[in-house]
């Protein structure tokens, strides 16, 4: 079994938690933020896959797709959710 390293990013916390607990129970690392400026802050630039909410609180997910592939040049696929 391939295992990912996820990292997800939504501000509905209980939202979060619980996909992180099910993606975790099928055996991937999985790293929650609850904003942009709190996924800015970690390091994550080990992520094999990102699931990015759509709209959030301090920001959208234009704003992380931009950290991620403009000032990183993190090529690790996104998916959105809303």
């Amino acid at each position: 079994k391939i295992m990912a390293n996820i990292h997800i990013v939504d501000d509905e916390q209980h939202l979060a938690l619980q996909i992180k607990k099910k993606l975790i129970n099928n055996g991937h690392i999985v790293k929650t933020s609850f904003g942009v400026n709190a996924f800015k802050k970690d390091n994550n630039s080990d992520c094999n896959l990102y699931i990015l909410d759509i709209w959030l609180e301090d920001g959208t997910w234009f704003d992380i797709i931009k950290w991620l592939r403009v000032e990183n040049n993190i090529k690790a696929p996104i998916i959105l959710m809303s």
